[in-house]
């Protein structure tokens, strides 16, 4: 709801503090409290309505807890819709959260191609190279939104300048042509060295993500060698290339050094997340916030192909917390 309201309208909705807005925008007006609610500004001058809803088939919403088991909680999305939702902002977060949305669809889409019984290895590869493109992407939406975010930041000390951070990732993370180490990226661009480290931790990962696209596309030339087994796909170990991660449990390895395409998808996926959410964290860490426009609620994710990334990013955790990757 874009400022398009005054406080009283916006006091309709009884989640909201209305009192802590201090120029930030209401980025969803749906919400979950045990039922469907959601309002929206109609007329001139806009007032708010309440309307009845009995589900919610895809998009975000404020709730305190999930509407469903499978609905998904996204730190860096919630952080921004309760603490940082500006105007400025929000363009990128609209690109993240439909990233998010196609993320899901896209890990949905492996198990409907095996179960089809069609053993073909292209249309695997082109899924993957859609998804490990649209993990790339999520890294230039994360800069516009931390560029935007920044620019919002006012220093406690007015003498010092602040500069600009720039709107791509890769220029903030690679200083003549290798990655740059999170002291030389905070004097560079004058951030906290604990956000500085954010980009120098991201760094290998986002770099990893272009050659693991490499290793599927093959400049164009020939399509790698992708196998349908009983329980899904599986591709040679070094298809899907990121630093210094085994991803795979040595039980998971079959006699022809072939593994699950799966858990790879699932590692991609969660590192990008938890680059982001790394961000927010760091942010919250070192920079004074508003409250949040919500209290008591976060910002989930719903969509019918939830439930597969849902599986995936389970499985993932359990092998970050294995010390896999």
């Amino acid at each position: 709801m874009k400022n398009t309201v005054n406080s009283a309208e916006l006091a309709k909705i009884p989640f909201v503090d209305v009192e802590n807005v201090r120029g930030r925008v209401l980025s969803n007006t749906i919400f979950h409290d045990g039922r469907w609610r959601w309002w929206l500004a109609v007329g001139e001058p806009p007032q708010i309505q309440e309307l009845s809803i009995h589900s919610l088939g895809e998009g975000y919403y404020f709730g305190h807890r999930a509407a469903n088991e499978t609905d998904i909680m996204i730190p860096f999305l919630d952080f921004v819709a309760q603490h940082a939702s500006f105007n400025e902002v929000l363009p990128a977060i609209g690109g993240l959260q439909d990233d998010v949305l196609n993320l899901a669809a896209s890990v949905a889409k492996f198990p409907i191609l095996h179960r089809s019984g069609l053993a073909n290895s292209r249309m695997v590869a082109t899924e993957i190279e859609y998804l490990v493109t649209l993990c790339r992407s999520v890294f230039d939406l994360l800069q516009e939104a931390l560029a935007a975010l920044w620019a919002n930041v006012i220093l406690a000390d007015p003498s010092i300048k602040k500069r600009r951070l720039p709107a791509s990732f890769r220029e903030v993370v690679m200083f003549k042509g290798v990655i740059a180490d999170a002291e030389s990226t905070a004097r560079r661009f004058g951030i906290p060295i604990e956000i500085a480290k954010c980009y120098a931790t991201c760094a290998g990962f986002f770099s990893a993500l272009r050659t693991s696209r490499d290793n599927v596309v093959h400049g164009g030339s020939r399509v790698p060698a992708i196998f349908a087994q009983e329980d899904g796909w599986y591709i040679q170990e070094q298809l899907i290339s990121l630093p210094n991660v085994p991803i795979w449990r040595e039980s998971e390895r079959l006699a022809n050094g072939l593994v699950p395409l799966m858990p790879a998808i699932g590692a991609i996926i969660a590192c990008t997340l938890r680059c982001c959410d790394d961000f927010s964290s760091a942010f919250s860490g070192t920079i004074g916030l508003l409250p949040r426009l919500v209290p008591d609620m976060h910002y989930f994710v719903t969509s019918v192909h939830c439930p597969s990334l849902h599986v995936l990013l389970q499985d993932a955790r359990v092998r970050m917390r294995d010390g896999l990757f």
